[in-house]
């Protein structure tokens, strides 16, 4: 079996809004990371899905976040870095 991972979206001020000037990879699949030492940076962006550019939190400057697989049994060493100015953050972890 493996685990899958993904982020929740919260909403970001106008304030931090402003300060989010990358564009997020929208590619159709999100990335799978598989190794065992991961790093995840949960960031914010602008982000188009439907004719309105709105504020929408990234993984690794991608959106939707990478799915995270491993095999039961792994150890792996997971690094989450929270670079959003105004907020906390968590992964909701399924698998």
């Amino acid at each position: 079996g493996g685990v899958v991972a993904g982020i929740a979206a919260v909403g970001v001020p106008q304030r931090a809004l402003a300060a989010a000037t990358a564009t997020p990879r929208l590619a159709g699949a999100p990335a799978v990371l598989s190794d065992t030492r991961i790093e995840l940076a949960i960031g914010e962006s602008l982000a188009n899905f439907t004719g309105r550019t709105r504020p929408a939190i990234t993984v690794n400057g991608s959106l939707p976040a990478p799915i995270l697989r491993w095999r039961e049994g792994q150890t792996v060493d997971l690094f989450v870095r929270n670079t959003l100015e105004r907020h906390s953050t968590s992964i909701h972890w399924h698998g």
